[in-house]
């Protein structure tokens, strides 16, 4: 049953970090598109969402049950979602 209920948890999180990508690589592409002189683009607020990059979509490992918190299993996770991060940061790299 906790697997159940962590799973569908996770599920959930993962759907919010989805919609959460879809709309900032649409404002990415408003960005482009968007006149140099607009007066959005004078407010603060417009920077610091620009400022705002994708989100990796983190896969735990296929052999992984969600409710498994044995060591071995936290440090597969682990390793995986760092080779992801590397993965997705090579591809396209953070900026500031």
């Amino acid at each position: 049953m906790l697997e159940l209920l962590v799973s569908n948890r996770l599920r959930s999180d993962l759907d919010t970090a989805t919609s959460y990508t879809r709309f900032i690589s649409v404002l990415k592409q408003v960005d482009e598109q968007l006149p140099s002189d607009a007066p959005v683009r004078k407010e603060q607020e417009w920077d610091e969402v620009m400022g705002f990059h994708h989100l990796i979509d983190m896969k735990k490992p296929a052999d992984d049950s969600a409710g498994d918190f044995s060591r071995q299993s936290i440090l597969r996770r682990v390793s995986a979602g760092y080779d992801q991060t590397r993965a997705a940061l090579d591809k396209e790299p953070l900026t500031v």
